[in-house]
């Protein structure tokens, strides 16, 4: 690649990407909170089909996290060890988009939780865009893998 066609970003793109980046996961926490918080106030009022249809759109939540992220980073075990993975994670699904976003970052800890448990994830090797594919592309395929979770959610709860 020449240095003629070298792409340099924008500073305003960088400080929309910035807000994006870490205004999702804030969103995200705060909504998951608030379900809780509504779908528990529904069933102190006795409105027992609205608690009931929050329970079960939060626990569909719950089975959608544990299916990313037993696709995700057991995606090389065997099926009977995925089922494990899957099982052990469900109570934990809500932090899943979280912990995806962290992994995103490539952070030291998260590695080390990944490869403590025999988990991989090799979504976020690459840090530069192919010169054979578009930029626009790569970015959205970025965010999509670290934003892939919250995602899901934005779609569970829209239903």
């Amino acid at each position: 690649m020449s240095v003629q066609n070298v792409k340099t970003v924008s500073p305003f793109r960088k400080v929309i990407n910035t807000l994006y980046e870490f205004g999702a996961p804030i969103i995200s926490v705060v909504d998951v909170v608030t379900d809780i918080m509504v779908t528990f106030q529904f069933y102190q009022n006795g409105r027992m089909t609205f608690f009931w249809i929050s329970l079960c759109i939060l626990l569909l939540a719950q089975v959608c996290y544990s299916m990313l992220f037993t696709l995700f980073y057991a995606d090389h075990w065997s099926t009977r060890w995925r089922m494990v993975a899957f099982a052990c994670i469900f109570p934990l699904g809500q932090f899943v988009p979280l912990f995806m976003w962290l992994d995103s970052f490539k952070l030291k800890f998260v590695s080390k939780i990944l490869k403590s448990m025999g988990l991989q994830s090799n979504a976020f090797d690459e840090k530069t865009c192919p010169e054979d594919m578009d930029e626009l592309q790569f970015w959205l395929e970025q965010k999509l893998r670290s934003q892939g979770g919250f995602i899901i959610e934005s779609i569970i709860e829209g239903i």
